[in-house]
């Protein structure tokens, strides 16, 4: 089994600290475990048994849209080294930034991985937790993450549910769902014993942000210490946010910690970094109660610990750690986001109701035992692993229909031959061959464009790439349309490679690929796939050259031959938007050749600004939908400065002489 991780830091992050809980437990079960990570604590995963397994270096040369993808790259090539070498029965990625992308999309596409069950947990999806977090819509960076993490969910074999809280969201994206508890470690079994003097520290638990409610803490923290002057704090988990950020919930937690210094809790309040805390058991039975009052939890450790070491929690409704507590038997639940009831029942429970803890820790600690005992909850892990790998495979590839590809030229005829021949080569043995001459008036073009035989020609007057693929699809007799610019190649297996991935995928109207661009730019692009959220103004779905199911293209009329250049990018928004979906072989499949002659580089910046523009009136409802999250990601964009298009990023270093720094 592989366990994946991107940090391995079990001191202090939830998603390790599950990796340590249940690795350790599997290796005792006589199960081999790998660990796969990038950086992280391997000392204390080989301590208890897991095999870390070294990433390769990032690939010299490729262009990410995210450092997120490229991680989910390298995390794809280390296991299908394990896979090649030894086998895996299983894989478990986490939710967060999608780590499995690269994978699961191998699985889909390519038929890699056929005996393994490729697993997600849901540990704290951003779908869910980032309209609670007091962050703004978010950056590109941000909306990309949170399509690489529903896209590892709707195409995982199996969605593992810590607790009920993300269920109707994970089964909204993939029917395979599990209940699967976090289990804890057996140090966190040992309950404190009772009787003793009254305990006077009350516990934060969680991120020190807003989605963790430490600004509801501080807030009902400082009433209660008007109250009782002998209630000492302590803040136990991480500040959140990024380094330096202003945002509102930022500040108003600023304004709470400033009341640690100016206010009533002068004093009063300790900081403690769980990376920081070696010994977590004896702070849970110092404590006299733990409270967790985020806005949304997936049921932390921190909680879980807690109960098991025999310390009462009060937590937050509506989350994960609420599902594991009944109110004023085993816990107590608080309303979400309301400091003034989190202040009257901590008032309650230090005062006139401490009688009650004793009770209620007995039963926390019972009901922590019995959802998170390690051997239980690895048991029913193991089981849904071998439930997931005995499920039904999908079908195989079947038939060998005819594919088209469409090749037009316009004046740049010294290469097609050079591109044609690699058609050609092609190994799958259907594979029609269309070539457009676009009103050439080069005589060498025309010259090469007479010379070629066993083709399919259309001669037609000038129109643009739009109207010469169009030309080229209605004289094409193909099921499936590979559009081919004249100057840009064709791996030998392009062709079979992606018409099998769309027959194992037939919910898909098209796929793209990774590509490797020679000429001027020499780089290997991986384009992530396209991002709902940032469709209208920046194309992150690959280039042109993708393999189209014909009926996908009749559905949306084809290209529109007003656009001169985009023509490709306002075809993928149209495709997407009708429900013919596409998605990313993760392999170099074309080679894309980059001259000083190409559309891309020697049209003026101001057309491409001119054609985004038209794009963005042409699906102008499209961009009304998003609201002010459009807004937000342009601004993103805008102030950083940031350009994805080497082309683009190539003309302005030659007409400015100033990089774009992405």
């Amino acid at each position: 089994m592989a366990l994946v991780v991107r940090d391995f830091r079990p001191s202090w992050d939830q998603v390790s600290r599950y990796v340590l809980n249940a690795g350790r437990q599997l290796v005792r079960d006589g199960h081999r475990v790998h660990l796969l990570s990038a950086t992280g604590d391997f000392g204390e995963a080989e301590r208890h048994g897991l095999c870390p397994v070294p990433l390769a270096a990032r690939p010299e040369g490729y262009a990410y849209f995210t450092p997120a993808h490229a991680h989910a790259d390298r995390i794809y090539e280390a296991l299908r080294a394990l896979a090649a070498d030894s086998g895996l029965d299983a894989v478990e990625f986490p939710d967060r930034d999608g780590e499995g992308l690269t994978t699961i999309r191998a699985k889909r596409l390519l038929g890699e991985f056929p005996d393994t069950a490729l697993t997600v947990r849901a540990h704290a999806p951003a779908a869910l937790t980032g309209p609670l977090s007091g962050e703004q819509p978010g950056d590109t960076d941000r909306a990309m993450a949170a399509y690489a993490e529903e896209y590892c969910i709707r195409h995982a074999d199996l969605v593992l549910l810590p607790s009920h809280s993300v269920a109707e969201y994970a089964r909204s994206l993939n029917s395979e769902c599990r209940y699967s508890p976090c289990p804890l470690a057996p140090s966190d079994l040992l309950t404190r014993p009772p009787g003793g003097e009254p305990l006077r520290q009350v516990t934060f638990a969680g991120p020190v942000g807003t989605l963790g409610g430490a600004d509801v803490f501080l807030t009902a923290a400082a009433r209660l210490a008007e109250s009782d002057p002998d209630v000492t704090f302590t803040l136990f988990g991480r500040r959140t946010g990024r380094p330096g950020a202003a945002l509102p919930g930022d500040r108003y937690l600023d304004r709470c910690l400033d009341g640690l210094v100016f206010g009533p809790l002068r004093g009063r309040v300790t900081f403690l970094d769980p990376a920081e805390a070696p010994d977590r058991g004896r702070l849970w039975r110092n404590t006299r109660l733990c409270v967790v009052p985020a806005r949304w939890d997936n049921r932390p450790y921190e909680a879980l610990e807690a109960m098991g070491h025999g310390c009462p929690v009060v937590c937050a409704s509506g989350g994960g750690t609420a599902e594991l507590v009944t109110d004023g038997v085993s816990g107590f639940v608080a309303p979400a986001g309301d400091p003034d009831a989190l202040a009257r029942l901590l008032g309650r429970l230090t005062g006139a109701d401490a009688h009650l803890l004793d009770a209620t820790a007995r039963l926390g600690s019972a009901a922590a035992r019995s959802r998170s005992d390690p051997v239980i909850a690895v048991r029913l892990l193991a089981d849904a692993y071998r439930e997931a790998r005995r499920r039904p495979r999908k079908a195989g590839v079947e038939g060998t229909p005819a594919v088209s590809v469409v090749i037009t030229v316009y004046n740049k005829g010294r290469w097609l031959a050079e591109t044609v021949a690699s058609v050609r080569a092609q190994t799958h043995p259907r594979t029609e061959i269309v070539v457009v001459n676009d009103g050439s008036t080069d005589p060498a073009t025309r010259a090469a464009f007479d010379a070629l035989t066993g083709v399919v020609k259309v001669d037609k007057p000038n129109g643009g790439p739009g109207s010469a693929y169009n030309a080229g699809i209605a004289a094409a007799s193909g099921d499936f349309v590979l559009p081919l610019d004249g100057d840009d190649l064709l791996e030998p297996d392009c062709v079979a490679t992606a018409l099998a991935a769309l027959q194992r995928a037939p919910d898909l109207g098209h796929v793209s690929c990774y590509v490797r661009h020679f000429g001027l730019v020499n780089t290997m692009d991986a384009p992530l796939g396209t991002v709902p959220a940032l469709m209208p103004f920046l194309s992150t779905g690959g280039k042109r050259t993708r393999l189209l199911r014909r009926s996908a293209l009749a559905a949306v009329g084809g290209y529109d031959e007003r656009l001169p250049t985009l023509d490709d990018v306002e075809l993928l928004i149209r495709l997407e938007r009708s429900g013919q979906e596409g998605d990313i072989v993760p392999r170099a499949l074309f080679s894309y050749r980059r001259h000083a002659e190409s559309l891309t580089f020697a049209s003026p910046g101001e057309q491409f600004v001119d054609e985004h523009q038209y794009i963005l009136a042409k699906h102008a409802d499209l961009l009304a939908a998003q609201g002010p999250a459009a807004c937000h990601h342009l601004l993103h964009l805008w102030k950083n400065g940031v350009e994805f298009s080497p082309s683009a990023r190539w003309r302005r270093a030659r007409e400015e002489g100033t990089p774009c720094p992405k």
